[in-house]
C-alpha cells in the first residue's frame, strides 16, 4: 500500500501484519529493488552475486581493514565507515549492540554476506542525513538495554528488502517518521518483501504496532 498523505499516523497492529503477510504474497508477480518475487518468505541466505567492500563478523575488530579475513565487529562501526555507493555485510551470527546504531551516512547498503543471513540484535535509526540508505536481507531484532523499539526511519528513500523484523512483544516493531518534526520527516520509505512479526507489548496496550508511520510521506509498505 502507498501511503502519500501528509502528517499522517498509522499503526499496524501485530494481526493486521499477519493479515497482510497472509494476503499480498499472492497478490503480484511484481519484483522487489533486490530482483526477489515480492512475497517471498524473508529468511533465506543472502545470494551470492552481492558485492561487499566491507565486512563485519561477531569476531571481528573495529579499526581493522574490514575484509574478510581481517573483518570490523560492530554495526555502528560499520555504519560509520562506510562511504557513498558502498555495501557493508554481515557474516552469519548475531551482532549484539547495546547502544543505539545510528546511521548517519546517505548512500548505503547494510546486508548479510552472500550465502549467509546474519541477525542485528538492538535499536537501529536511520537519521534525517542518511538519505538512499538500503537495508536488507538481515534479521532486526529490536529489543536493547536502551529501547526495544525496532527500526526507525527519519530519512527520504530508505528502503528495507527481505528483512524479519521483531522484538518479540516488547515495543513497536517498525517506525517510520518521528513524532518530533525536528528529527525529520521520512519521505519515500520502502518496506518490501519483509517479514514484521510479535510486535508489541502483550497483554495488548497502547504499544501494539507493527508498523507505526507518523510525520512521513509517500511511504510505500
Amino acid at each position: 500500500m502507498r501511503l502519500a498523505e501528509d502528517w499522517i499516523a498509522i499503526a499496524l497492529t501485530s494481526a493486521t501484519t499477519a493479515a497482510l503477510a497472509a494476503v499480498f504474497p499472492s497478490c503480484s508477480s511484481e519484483r522487489s529493488s533486490s530482483g526477489a518475487p515480492l512475497g517471498e518468505p524473508p529468511g533465506q541466505a543472502n545470494p551470492a552475486s552481492t558485492k561487499c567492500d566491507r565486512v563485519a563478523s561477531t569476531s571481528g575488530t573495529d579499526g581493522s581493514a574490514g575484509t574478510v579475513d581481517s573483518p570490523w565487529r560492530t554495526p555502528q562501526y560499520m555504519a560509520d565507515h562506510l562511504t557513498p555507493g558502498q555495501t557493508g555485510c554481515f557474516r552469519a551470527g548475531t551482532f549484539v549492540s547495546t547502544e543505539v546504531t545510528d546511521v548517519t551516512q546517505s548512500g548505503i547498503t547494510l546486508t548479510s554476506y552472500p550465502g549467509e543471513r546474519a541477525t542485528l540484535r538492538g535499536a537501529l535509526r536511520v537519521l534525517k542525513t542518511a538519505d538512499q540508505v538500503t537495508i536488507s536481507n538481515l534479521n532486526l531484532d529490536g529489543r536493547s538495554p536502551v529501547t526495544n523499539i525496532g527500526p526507525t526511519v527519519f530519512a527520504a528513500n530508505t528502503t528495507f528488502d527481505n528483512d524479519d523484523v521483531t522484538n518479540y512483544h516488547s515495543e513497536i516493531c517498525f517506525v517510520v517518521g518521528a513524532a518530533n518534526p525536528a528529527d525529520g520527516r521520512a519521505s519515500h520509505t520502502v518496506i518490501e518483501n519483509s517479514r514484521i512479526h510479535d510486535c508489541g507489548k502483550l497483554p495488548s496496550g497502547n504499544q501494539d504496532h507493527g508498523i507505526y508511520v507518523d510525520h512521513a510521506t509517500d511511504a510505500v509498505i
